[in-house]
């Protein structure tokens, strides 16, 4: 049997440590009933991409403000559950993530391909001003494989795609988009790499991700900035952060501001890049 040594209650002391205890768990008390602080703590969360975290602190919020359209929105992003009707003003960019969209073959497959293919491989452009293509290492450091160069891949690919697309459009309350034509492009981050924040002009953006493994990268994130579409500016502090997952797919609107996290590569090998197949669509 152990024994505990007694403690006086009674003291000065121990009151005064009650006390603290006390005001301490009404604090925690408060902040699970504060509104404004479980939406900031919700969107650390999903800065951090701890989505099903941000899930449950968002659901706590609905149930504090039912009738808040920002809180459904938010909740329904995280939960991975169809769009309500959106929010006005600043909110949060809305996007469906399937993992395993790729067979452990087919990302071998992948892989394979790329390495084949990596003398085709050129410097990625950015669109400057007046509306021309140029190189600005300052925006965009990558590499891009050209949509008549990924025709090979597409062929298996694009099909894959296309029977996600009737979903993902319902989900994200999307037009029926054109899926006549897709058009794949290829990219790889090796060390450094990154991709400012940006908008395009695109009703959709799809990008496979997928990799060597073991991964040899860190970073290389997908940052979807929260967006107001009333001004066009984006809130560039507020974001989701969405891991380039192997195998998985993201999609999201392109009129959302979105970048490319930095890349840090554990070798100078091309096959330890971050590599995603990316394609855009626009309504029908």
């Amino acid at each position: 049997m152990i024994y505990h040594a007694e403690f006086d209650w009674a003291t000065p002391q121990a009151r005064n440590a009650l006390s603290e205890l006390h005001a301490q768990a009404q604090k925690s008390l408060r902040r699970l009933h504060d509104a404004n602080a479980l939406r900031r703590l919700g969107d650390i969360h999903r800065a951090n991409g701890d989505f099903s975290t941000a899930q449950e602190t968002y659901r706590r919020l609905c149930v504090l403000r039912p009738d808040d359209p920002s809180a459904l929105w938010l909740h329904a992003i995280t939960a991975g559950h169809p769009l309500p009707a959106p929010p006005t003003g600043l909110r949060a960019a809305p996007f469906v993530r399937i993992p395993n969209f790729l067979t452990p073959a087919d990302a071998e497959r992948l892989l394979s391909w790329v390495q084949d293919k990596c003398a085709h491989f050129r410097p990625a452009k950015v669109i400057g001003k007046g509306g021309k293509r140029c190189l600005d290492t300052s925006i965009r450091r990558g590499l891009v494989l050209p949509p008549r160069v990924c025709t090979e891949v597409g062929a298996w690919l694009v099909p894959k795609i296309r029977n996600l697309l009737p979903t993902v459009s319902a989900q994200l309350r999307l037009p029926v988009l054109d899926d006549r034509q897709i058009h794949l492009t290829t990219t790889a981050y090796l060390n450094g790499g990154y991709g400012r924040a940006h908008q395009d002009p695109l009703a959709l953006i799809g990008n496979c991700y997928f990799n060597a493994q073991p991964r040899r990268f860190s970073g290389g994130e997908l940052l979807l900035h929260d967006t107001d579409f009333e001004t066009g500016k984006a809130k560039t502090g507020r974001f989701s952060r969405v891991a380039p997952n192997s195998n998985s797919i993201v999609f999201f609107p392109g009129a959302y501001c979105h970048e490319i996290a930095p890349v840090t590569c554990e070798t100078d090998r091309f096959v330890d890049a971050r590599f995603s197949v990316f394609f855009g669509l626009q309504p029908r």
